[in-house]
């Protein structure tokens, strides 16, 4: 079944800066219109980034949303690592469409493994109401990222966002902030480490 998410807080700067990519790009650029291209490859580079990890790098706040509780006692938490859970974070709707809040002390936020995961306390359970049965019938409110500054992230991802976007401003012909076509072998390297799927996960 796929991973259903939405996003509900953007991250609010990116792992890296413009003076880095001039810096990077050997580039002192005093034109506005060149420093907002930039800025487009720099969002788009780190959302690649993203797509190819399964991770999110800088503080945002995501739902996750399943259509029943799980057999096991715990619910792994996409977009690794995991930084906390709302308060009110784990919300459901019953047959009669009303919202519940599942008791935040019936569970425990594991946020030092990875993916995170809420796991149940000794002794609980999920929820017994009867669950309106759709993909969205709970949701969870979660932060994930490294932190809230572009120190935070890891440099091996952060070289390699720099990386795609030299690649992505020497080709700007054929390629656009939208679509990133090519990403150097280089970049590839920094970043296998870091990829879930290669943790099996």
């Amino acid at each position: 079944m796929p991973i259903i998410t939405s996003l509900v807080t953007a991250p609010t700067r990116e792992p890296v800066e413009l003076q880095d990519i001039e810096r990077h790009l050997r580039l002192d650029i005093d034109y506005p219109e060149e420093q907002e291209l930039l800025e487009l490859y720099i969002t788009a580079a780190r959302k690649r980034v993203e797509d190819l990890t399964g991770r999110k790098l800088i503080n945002q706040t995501w739902k996750y949303y399943l259509e029943d509780w799980p057999t096991e006692d715990y619910i792994k938490i996409p977009y690794p690592p995991l930084s906390s859970v709302a308060s009110d974070g784990i919300k459901y709707r019953d047959s009669d469409y009303t919202e519940q809040t599942m008791d935040s002390g019936d569970y425990r936020v594991l946020t030092n493994i990875e993916p995170g995961r809420i796991v149940l306390d000794y002794g609980a359970t999920w929820p017994s109401d009867t669950l309106i049965g759709n993909a969205e019938a709970i949701y969870i409110e979660y932060v994930c990222g490294y932190g809230s500054g572009r120190t935070n992230v890891p440099e091996e991802l952060r070289i390699a966002i720099m990386q795609i976007i030299g690649t992505m401003y020497e080709n700007r012909e054929t390629t656009s902030p939208q679509v990133i076509v090519e990403v150097p072998q280089t970049a590839y390297m920094l970043i296998e480490p870091f990829r879930i799927s290669r943790l099996g996960l």
